[in-house]
């Protein structure tokens, strides 16, 4: 046990907090995962008489290592002139916190807006624009949707949004800014999605499921929403959908596909190994970027494998064409389902115009009795080896497809090399 005296000598309050951390490295500890909006500073203290140790800046789904004591925990995210605050007492055997938006409350900073007025008198009107775009323009009255489909002029969490990335029948993609210029998308549903009984609840776990996925071809999940109102912050990827880049001539294109089918694989993989299906794998959620690589977007609708059987409201959601028969059904569904998702994308880009009807029911019978062509029949130039894993990835039965997505790449990788011929 580190000596209580030393602790009590210790006149600094961050030489306090360092002799603290050291003395928790000498003791038992437990973790804890905090669930927060946001990433949060976060520090914690054993009693009031005890210095606070500070944890850092902590992310979503981040664990936290703690003394096996009762300890106070205090969250803090600085708005500027004020500091949202909430403090936590966790119990020995906690192994989870969840903070909601109304557990914080505002702790104005008097002395910065007391040097801001004074710096406002002194430096006039060229300071009081800058103060004026920290604090950022617009209402947050205006709704996040405009019937006009204009950009709101307003704030959403801690960003201003600046632009539209995407519309559909899911919802709106903005671009947006926080104050020191960092650019993110935030995605917002539609309100007829919105309207739907348990639409809420399910937003918000895809988000925490989303939080937890990190690889370089997956698109990253930065924060869940401040407020009542339902959006998620997401990284800004710079670059191309998939279906608005266009097709170059076969001998071109096969070479970009298979390229593509390999990066694609890894994140689906990786998606995979953490017990996520996408469900939703199309042109438009693969995103080309400017050095030509994939990085996979849009889990909206993706789901745990464990127990993911497409009902109720998740019956018709995704998109139809590119689903696998199983998942049109309405059956139980696993990865395989994903990579014959990836076949028809790919299929589609070296045969332009897939052999489906524009009708729900139509598209089912013919997925379910028409197995697709052979590449090679109109074209005896492709390469053989490529047609027949492409044919894998869309055998109408899962069990005839490649087993998961690793197997799938593990296929693909020898033929990489005839891309460099």
């Amino acid at each position: 046990m580190f000596p209580l005296k030393v602790l009590r000598t210790c006149k600094n309050f961050w030489l306090a907090s360092l002799v603290a951390t050291l003395a928790m490295a000498q003791e038992p500890t437990h973790k804890v995962k905090l669930w927060m909006q946001e990433p949060t500073r976060a520090r914690y203290r054993l009693s009031e008489k005890k210095p606070w140790v500070n944890l850092g800046l902590c992310s979503p789904g981040q664990q936290v290592t703690l003394p096996v004591d009762d300890a106070y925990l205090q969250l803090t995210r600085d708005r500027g002139l004020w500091s949202d605050v909430a403090t936590h007492k966790v119990t020995v055997g906690q192994n989870d916190l969840t903070v909601r938006p109304e557990d914080f409350n505002r702790a104005v900073h008097w002395e910065r807006i007391l040097g801001g007025l004074l710096i406002l008198l002194v430096g006039g009107a060229g300071v009081a624009r800058k103060f004026k775009k920290v604090a950022g323009t617009g209402t947050n009255q205006e709704p996040l949707i405009r019937a006009d489909g204009k950009v709101p002029k307003r704030r959403v969490g801690n960003y201003r949004l600046t632009g539209v990335l995407g519309t559909g029948g899911m919802g709106v993609v903005y671009q947006a800014e926080d104050n020191e210029g960092n650019q993110v998308a935030i995605k917002v549903p539609a309100p007829h999605l919105v309207s739907q009984n348990d639409f809420h609840q399910r937003f918000l776990r895809e988000i925490k499921l989303g939080l937890d996925l990190q690889h370089p071809r997956v698109v990253k999940v930065l924060e869940m929403p401040l407020e009542e109102e339902l959006y998620v912050v997401l990284e800004y990827v710079e670059g191309t959908p998939l279906d608005k880049v266009p097709v170059q001539p076969w001998s071109v294109e096969w070479k970009r596909c298979l390229e593509w089918a390999a990066q694609t694989l890894e994140a689906l993989a990786y998606i995979h190994s953490q017990g996520v299906i996408h469900r939703d794998l199309k042109p438009s959620n693969l995103m080309v970027l400017k050095d030509n690589s994939i990085k996979l977007m849009d889990f909206g609708i993706a789901h745990k494998i464990h127990g993911t059987r497409l009902t109720g409201t998740d019956s018709i959601m995704g998109t139809p064409i590119y689903m696998a028969p199983e998942q049109l059904q309405g059956a139980e569904i696993d990865p395989r389902a994903d990579l014959f998702s990836l076949g028809l994308i790919l299929y589609e880009r070296l045969k332009p115009g897939l052999p489906y009807a524009d009708d729900l029911i139509e598209t089912l019978r013919q997925k379910l009795s028409q197995p697709m062509a052979p590449l090679r029949e109109t074209n005896p130039n492709f390469p053989s080896a490529f047609d027949e894993f492409i044919l894998t990835l869309l055998a109408m039965q899962p069990g005839q497809r490649f087993p998961n997505a690793q197997a799938a790449l593990d296929s693909l990788r020898p033929l990489l090399t005839l891309t460099r011929r």
